[in-house]
């Protein structure tokens, strides 16, 4: 929706109608956003110089089964640890995609939504890494509040695609 809340010192969402019905016959609204902006892909490129752009990564990382980690007990500005990971062990294993719920995005559009999110603590970031998982989906704006650059360098180092900003993981089941 027009002016959608976006990242801090991220450019504006803004849809503007460009034309109408009345003027020639059909709606068509001009969209300008930036590429971090609701639920979006971070390549490689995002943080990792010389790496994979979103064209180049890929599909079969982004299409197949996915686990759904429930960490929902994780509260604002907390770190996901390796205990809770620990429950989900066997399901961390190369190729893997694994998709986070904390809950968060029932904060959006408030701005602490973009602040005091949960966060991927390094060590659980190193994990993923070193089992190659394939893709890391979060429910948060991005993977952490104040640790992100290495926590992006290390999953995206190790071309884990990130999707952010997911909505409605609450509907879904394991």
């Amino acid at each position: 929706y027009d002016r959608m809340p976006t990242f801090p010192g991220d450019p504006d969402f803004s849809l503007t109608p460009y034309h109408t019905i009345e003027s020639i016959g059909y709606n068509l609204l001009q969209v300008t956003m930036p590429s971090h902006c609701g639920t979006h892909l971070d390549a490689p490129s995002h943080f990792v110089a010389g790496a994979r752009t979103t064209e180049r990564i890929e599909l079969g990382r982004c299409i197949g089964e996915a686990h759904l980690l429930d960490l929902t007990h994780r509260g604002p500005g907390e770190e996901i640890t390796l205990d809770d990971l620990a429950p989900y062990d066997a399901q961390i294993q190369k190729g893997a995609r694994l998709v986070i719920r904390t809950g968060w995005e029932r904060v959006f559009p408030e701005p602490r939504f973009f602040t005091e999110f949960p966060g991927i603590s390094i060590p659980v970031a190193r994990l993923l890494a070193e089992r190659q998982i394939a893709l890391l989906g979060l429910d948060m704006p991005s993977v952490h509040t104040s640790e992100f650059k290495l926590v992006h360098e290390i999953l995206l180092g190790a071309e884990i695609v990130i999707v952010e900003g997911l909505a409605n993981l609450r509907d879904i089941p394991q």
